[in-house]
């Protein structure tokens, strides 16, 4: 494998297995007969509930320590649509902070001071489980111009410190809040007139104007 590299003095190899701290390693090329030893990782556990229909993909987690990666973290679905099993891996002697956000980068819950035995699951109090039944809106808004086509376009959310915003596919996207509704979106699409949203609850099917293209010559 290392032959068929670009040519370089050096490469990086990081070798990561379920249940063991990742190991990276400076490899020279041509060297033959490494031998890679991985510590045992500590690990996370808990329970998260959603109410049914609410889209899990929707929201972040992260559990990150300084100067390292980040530790992998995942949710697993059940035979329950509403419950979804939390598994961490993380280093053993790094404190860790484990962060929930949505998409929209809004804060659901944080833990600090996180650390881990080799070996050993940590099950935290406030995982066990993790209740966001009734605590999340999801909204979805969909772009469709006066013929009923829908489009692809933008949204941009506008708040007090700012805006944020993405793409909205031609089938919708979904925005999943833990605010009862979002005072005001700016919603777009290529070749049609821009529109504001204004105390949106629900969701929104968005019927946009074509714009007025013109050209002047001089």
């Amino acid at each position: 494998l290392i032959g068929e590299l670009p040519d370089a003095p050096e490469y990086k190899v990081t070798i990561t297995a379920p249940g063991y701290e990742s190991l990276t390693q400076e490899v020279s090329p041509g060297t033959q007969g490494l031998e890679f030893i991985l510590g045992q990782a500590g690990s996370l556990a808990g329970t998260l509930l959603l109410d049914e229909g609410m889209d899990h993909l929707r929201l972040s987690m992260t559990m990150s320590s300084p100067g390292v990666r980040n530790a992998r973290i995942r949710l697993e679905p059940t035979n329950d649509p509403t419950k979804f099993l939390i598994h961490g891996e993380a280093e053993v002697g790094r404190t860790y902070r484990l962060e929930f956000r949505t998409w929209l980068r809004e804060e659901i819950l944080t833990l600090d001071s996180l650390s881990f035995l080799p070996g050993e699951e940590l099950r935290p109090a406030e995982l066990q489980p993790f209740d966001l039944r009734g605590k999340l809106n999801q909204i979805r808004i969909t772009l469709q111009n006066a013929e009923g086509q829908q489009l692809e376009g933008s949204y941009s959310i506008i708040r007090e410190n700012g805006s944020s915003g993405s793409s909205v596919d031609a089938g919708g996207t979904t925005l999943t809040t833990i605010m009862d509704q979002f005072e005001k979106i700016e919603v777009s699409a290529k070749g049609y007139k821009p529109k504001t949203l204004l105390n949106v609850r629900s969701d929104q099917v968005v019927t946009l104007e074509r714009a007025i293209s013109f050209a002047i010559q001089i």
